[in-house]
């Protein structure tokens, strides 16, 4: 269940930033360097992303520093 809910807020997330930032998905893509067919499952939460793609798709949209506020109120708290 937690995996389900993590998986499509990532993807609203992901799909939110790369909105206000006027990228479309083969830009995000190609700057991830994955295929556009993965960004799109992954913002519709159909996709399990490894870490390392979660980290890219987060590089490519100037996220990866903040990457645990994708996960904000799923009981998910950073540790340092």
């Amino acid at each position: 269940m937690i995996e389900m809910e993590l998986r499509e807020r990532f993807g609203e997330v992901t799909r939110t930033l790369r909105k206000e930032q006027g990228a479309t998905l083969r830009e995000v893509a190609d700057q991830a360097g994955i295929a556009r067919e993965t960004l799109i499952a992954v913002e519709q939460g159909r996709a399990n992303p490894t870490l390392e793609t979660m980290q890219a798709i987060a590089r490519a949209l100037h996220f990866e520093g903040n990457l645990w506020r994708a996960f904000n109120g799923l009981g998910v708290k950073e540790t340092k």
